[in-house]
């Protein structure tokens, strides 16, 4: 035995060092403290692991291990005829709690390491030398030891309670073991009851240190612990037995679960690979069908771990969340709210599929994410040295291990990605076998009934969230003193985003994660509240209605119109991690189609404008709506998010199709609506966007939509708010750093240099020169830089000489003249007239003339040669003008359907090049190969695009009211309608 300070005395000190409130804390004056000092008075000495040298810091867990495992063998002692294999039991759990103990004090241990050999407390010749005589020696002295628990209490009962809470939770599974044998052998067909390992913390860590575990019988057999009721298990099982009767080409299976009221045990569910393809594809076939299931049902937290592949089946294996409930969040940002509702309800909620939320996140944990994917690696902690005195862990990118979520074939995961159709299919087949029978699913005996009084948990921070907490609350600093601990926690408090109804359970969440423990909240599916009880208060959080209730409410709002929204947000997810690229349809225009008459145009222009609407996501007073929508990440895919209120890709480039839409054809159904969008995008502005000066996606979007609604609508107001963005950017002008077409000064100058033409107001002439003095310097720097200049209209020297052009027209002043012809010609050094096209600079050699789009390449060249033609006596512009209309003709019109890189942004720089020269091209008229597009776009919908403007179907929708009246302003030339009406000029 080590010697020790008297037990009065060791006491004394532990509770003064654990904190000055620790004397109010029952459990740090009482079951902890007493558990301690037996834990100190024992024997040690003991060798528990063979290997016990290659176990770091092994001497400090050794009293905790002995403890345990004496406790534990007199628990065997009493259930004497429960059939084990004590060995390998005990080896087992010395790994485990070892492992349990090593997790919450190596920081710790290794900071206290360094120290000493510092001070020179651990000797030896080496680093290797010194960490082992630190292990052997000064661990092994009682008064160092001592001294390192009451420099960190904290940590001192924190491995106390885990010690303690190991041996109650392995207690309890051995006596409900020994209690249930009998019944296991019949319904779970144990052939061998001899237990030889048990294996806790297989999911997340709750209540006094309980999850599910794994025991491991004699035969390789394998049995699932669970410490919770197993009632939704079943309930779940006998749901899909009703399903199966209905769609036995799903054929889902589920394991077999005992519920014990309390706990439960259920069936080990094995990986097993698939043997064929037709079996992988059956594998995500009924994937599919489980997210329609899931959707309707309100699932929640169905991520990688809680999916097995076995073999062609995918099998779920916690119905914890089955079903949810929600608060709503106290927010004065409308849209921010409708934003979380419509994705509370949508088939992103269930984590069954891919749901990035923002650019930043790098690791996908749905059911169909972790590993196998582009990206096999995430951040982790590595220790460096081990076994020397110069030990540390680094945080430093590991390769993920493997799930079991994915199938396998011939030895090699599948992803997802090359079986899409055949999880649409099974979303498809799933969602309408549920329509169609949805009655009896609320029918006083149909499945749903099952739950009617189960459990639920609900889930209102991420399990990652609370786990990165609990890891950073394991640092020295935060094992010293109880209050600073309390103090990392209080994060939640002061950073709550669901304020202040949220904000309620964060003292349960303190109290559980002071215990180091994942916070779980429950509630019953039959109530319309849940109850969080904590050692000082209990509280009451309200749901709108009852857990069944909103299950009955999902199955009531199921229909077309629902079953297109999902199924476009599933497009999307499992489209999301795909690099951004033109989406090519599968056959091109070839001018063959014949035209029957104009209204083919309006008809899909139509068709496109009712989706939009169908797709959209409305408040419950009908008064703010949102779209959401895939979003490009550089060259890393899409996250998926709320359409921003912008120009280029966001709701305003919407409402502006919208608007057109609503005149074009007389309908006022698109009128409201765009009125109606205008406001949520007035709504939404960001601090970002008042930053941004631009046109296309910031401060001057709005302008540019209120100046052509204006006109639209025939409504003066609108010109007027307008004009309040416009007064805005001066402002900003000056924290402009992207200068081009589509994000700075340039595209700014344009849009000014087009409102000079039509009104004598000095204001628009004033601020277009100091954007230009802006542009002159910016660019000048980018000239000389090594970042250089791009060629090119939306982001490259044409955008720039064309505005700097403009502004010349404007003002006289030759230098703008002088520097425009100056970027032309370096322009022009590009050009090769065997590709009849300008070198794009994005790329290398073989793909460096292949751009034939507005933003880069020559129809944007051409566009720009053709404005400033209209200004400069320079007969080369024109020759370059034709140049790219030839290239359009030849190569520019057998993209997909767009206005920034696609067919349709060709065809109205050609109806720009027509208007302005008056001459007709020479192939058929453009109108045909709109027709043409439009027959294609019939057999496609809005969920295989993008909504927006310029890479959206919106945009599709804008290029068609452009066929068929050209005189609507091409968005693409910044073009202004007459506003004389609201000038006075």
């Amino acid at each position: 035995m080590l010697n020790s300070l008297p037990n009065s005395e060791f006491r004394q000190k532990l509770i003064e060092a654990y904190g000055i409130n620790a004397v109010h804390d029952t459990l740090a004056t009482g079951d902890w403290i007493k558990t301690i000092e037996w834990i100190w008075n024992q024997p040690t000495g003991t060798a528990l692991f063979k290997d016990q040298d290659d176990r770091l810091f092994s001497s400090f867990m050794e009293p905790f291990l002995i403890f345990a495992l004496k406790n534990l063998d007199a628990v065997l002692l009493e259930l004497e005829s429960l059939d084990v294999n004590r060995d390998l039991l005990e080896h087992h759990w010395c790994e485990e709690l070892y492992s349990k103990l090593l997790n919450l004090s190596i920081r710790t241990l290794i900071q206290e390491l360094h120290i000493a050999r510092l001070s020179g407390l651990s000797n030896g010749e080496t680093s290797e030398n010194r960490y082992h005589n630190y292990n052997t020696v000064l661990l092994k002295d009682r008064e160092y030891v001592e001294s390192i628990l009451f420099m960190y209490p904290v940590l001192a009962k924190l491995m106390t309670d885990e010690t303690t809470k190991f041996i109650e939770y392995h207690t309890e599974i051995l006596t409900h073991l020994h209690k249930d044998m009998d019944t296991l052998k019949k319904e779970m067909s144990i052939q061998s009851h001899v237990l030889e390992r048990i294996s806790t913390g297989v999911g997340d860590t709750h209540s006094k240190g309980r999850s599910v575990s794994v025991l491991y019988l004699g035969n390789g057999q394998r049995l699932i612990y669970k410490p919770r009721s197993l009632s939704m298990d079943i309930g779940f099982e006998k749901f899909t037995r009703w399903f199966n009767q209905w769609n036995n080409k799903m054929d889902f299976r589920t394991p077999k679960s005992i519920d014990c009221g309390s706990y439960g045990w259920q069936s080990y569910v094995q990986y097993m690979e698939c043997t064929t393809e037709e079996e992988v594809k059956r594998y995500y076939y009924r994937y599919g069908g489980y997210v329609a299931l899931l959707y309707i049902l309100g699932s929640r937290d169905f991520h990688f771990e809680n999916i097995i592949a076995d073999g062609e089946y995918p099998i779920l294996i916690d119905m914890e969340t089955l079903f949810s409930n929600r608060i709503a969040s106290d927010t004065s940002e409308v849209w921010r709210e409708l934003f979380l509702h419509e994705m509370d309800r949508s088939v992103f909620s269930s984590m069954l599929i891919p749901f990035k939320r923002t650019p930043e996140e790098d690791s996908d944990t749905s059911g169909l994410g972790n590993w196998g994917d582009s990206n096999n690696e995430m951040i982790g902690e590595v220790l460096q040295l081990p076994y020397t005195d110069e030990m540390r862990l680094v945080s430093q990118k590991v390769k993920k291990k493997p799930a079991n979520n994915k199938p396998q074939l011939k030895g090699e995961l599948i992803g997802f990605h090359h079986y899409l159709s055949e999880i649409q299919a099974g979303f498809k087949d799933s969602y309408h076998t549920i329509y169609e029978h949805k009655n009896e699913i609320v029918g006083s005996h149909g499945p749903l009934h099952h739950f009617k009084n189960s459990k639920v948990r609900m889930i209102f921070r991420s399990t990652n969230e609370y786990g990165e907490f609990l890891k950073s609350s394991l640092h020295p600093d935060y094992l010293q003193k109880l209050d600073k601990r309390t103090q990392l926690f209080a994060h939640f408090q002061r950073n709550s985003v669901y304020t202040p109804y949220y904000a309620k359970v964060v003292p349960y969440e303190m109290e559980c994660m002071l215990k180091q423990e994942i916070p779980v909240f429950t509630f019953d599916m039959d109530s319309d509240h849940i109850t969080i009880e904590t050692t000082e208060s209990r509280i009451e959080l309200r749901f709108p209605m009852t857990g069944i209730s909103r299950v009955q409410d999902r199955l009531n709002c199921l229909g077309k119109q629902d079953f297109e929204k999902q199924l476009r947000y599933l497009t999307m997810s499992l489209t999301s991690s795909l690099k951004p690229q033109v989406i090519q349809t599968e056959n091109s225009p070839n001018c063959n189609a014949q035209v029957e008459d104009k209204v083919n145009l309006l008809r899909l222009a139509q068709k496109i404008g009712d989706e939009l609407i169908e797709h959209a996501a409305w408040d419950r007073e009908k008064q703010t709506v949102i779209w959401v929508d895939r979003k490009p990440v550089a060259d890393e895919g899409h996250y998926i998010g709320i359409l921003d209120p912008t120009l280029y890709d966001g709701s305003l480039g919407i409402v502006l199709f919208m608007a057109q839409l609503g005149k074009e054809t007389g309908d006022s159904r698109y009128s409201n609506f765009a009125r109606e969008a205008l406001q949520t995008s007035v709504d939404m502005i960001t601090i970002a966007q008042k930053n941004n000066i631009s046109v296309f996606s910031g401060l001057l979007g709005y302008a540019y939509t209120l100046l052509q609604v204006a006109s639209i609508w025939e409504d003066g107001t609108y010109y007027e708010e307008a004009l309040k963005y416009i007064d805005q950017i001066k402002e900003f002008i000056q924290k402009d750093q992207q200068f081009d077409i589509v994000g700075g000064s340039a595209g700014v100058i344009i849009l000014l240099a087009r409102l000079v033409a039509q009104t004598s107001d000095p204001r628009f002439k004033m601020l277009a020169i100091e954007c230009g003095e802006h542009l002159l310097r910016g660019v000048k720097d980018l000239l000389v830089s090594k970042q250089g200049l791009l060629n090119g209209l939306s982001h490259g020297l044409s955008g720039f000489a064309w505005a700097f052009t403009e502004l010349w027209f404007i003002t006289s002043e030759e230098e703008y003249r002088s520097f425009a012809q100056t970027l032309v010609e370096l322009e022009r050094a590009d050009y090769s007239k065997d590709h009849n096209n300008w070198r794009d600079k994005r790329f290398k050699e073989t793909q460096e003339f292949l751009s034939v789009y507005w933003c880069h390449g020559s129809p944007g060249i051409g566009l720009s040669r053709l404005y400033m033609a209209e200004k400069v006596d320079d007969p080369r512009l024109v020759d370059e003008l034709e140049a790219a209309r030839t290239k359009i003709i030849t190569d520019g019109l057998q993209l997909p359907p767009f206005l920034c890189h696609g067919s349709l942004g060709n065809i109205d720089i050609l109806l720009s090049i027509e208007k302005a020269i008056s001459r007709p091209p020479d192939y058929k008229s453009l109108q045909e190969l709109g027709v043409e597009i439009c027959l294609k776009y019939n057999s496609i919908s809005a969920r295989d695009f993008q909504l927006g403007l310029m890479t959206g179907v919106a945009g599709l929708g804008y290029g068609l009211l452009r066929l068929n009246n050209p005189e609507i302003p091409s968005v693409l030339s910044l073009e202004i309608p007459v506003l004389g009406a609201f000038t006075g000029a």
